[in-house]
């Protein structure tokens, strides 16, 4: 019962509802009329920023050679609390999903079987890497991977990848190269010496958004843009 109100104190803050305490069930317990419990798929997409409903993209929609049905819950970062455990126990992974039942907040329990990303990881407002960290743990399925997922989580590890791509079509002909545009990497602006042609664009931050991205013109701005 402590564990339980510190979740619904994390989640909600103090006074908020829970799917038990207005009689609703959490999806752990949940299974079909057949009495097969479904395919639970957690969707990382805030519905109010997208739009989308993965629940009805995926409605109708069957797994070759199995018989259980689809279940699709779908809530964004900072809508879920990851709880992981290791191969020692039956379930690697329990979710608990803040989410809205008949205009009432509510708190469901899900054990993914398979997990759907849309939605950033870290950005400036926000960073959930710790989630993702808990999936990972856990090793549950994901698309994209999750670990391509975390790589993307920082530019100069996606641009390793794309230079190692490059390095690996180089000679092979025009139709096999593979182009980027020119980059180079600085660990700090204490080593920031830019060498290359103008006009360029310098980035500060993650690979999906960061704190700048000024386009210097001329090299004189290179010392303004330090300072």
């Amino acid at each position: 019962q402590l564990q339980e109100l510190v979740m619904r104190s994390w989640l909600f803050g103090s006074g908020e509802d829970t799917a038990r305490e207005k009689g609703g069930t959490d999806s752990k317990s949940s299974s079909t009329a057949g009495g097969k419990p479904p395919i639970m798929i957690l969707a990382v997409d805030s519905a109010h920023k997208s739009g989308t409903k993965w629940e009805n993209v995926f409605k109708g929609s069957k797994i070759p050679e199995c018989d259980r049905p689809i279940k699709v819950v779908q809530c964004g970062w900072d809508d879920f609390h990851v709880m992981a455990d290791g191969p020692h126990t039956s379930t690697s992974c329990i979710i608990n999903v803040r989410t809205e039942i008949g205009g009432v907040k509510r708190v469901i329990t899900v054990k993914p079987d398979f997990v759907l990303i849309r939605n950033e990881v870290t950005a400036l407002s926000h960073d959930n890497r710790n989630k993702l960290y808990g999936l990972m743990y856990a090793n549950v399925p994901s698309v994209n991977s999750l670990s391509s997922i975390y790589m993307f989580c920082e530019r100069p590890i996606v641009q390793g990848e794309l230079n190692r791509l490059a390095k690996l079509h180089k000679g092979k002909g025009p139709d096999n190269e593979f182009l980027l545009v020119p980059q180079s990497y600085f660990a700090s602006y204490q080593g920031f010496f830019y060498g290359n042609s103008f006009p360029a664009v310098v980035k500060v931050g993650s690979a999906h958004a960061g704190l700048l991205s000024p386009s210097l013109l001329v090299s004189s701005l290179v010392k303004i843009l330090i300072a």
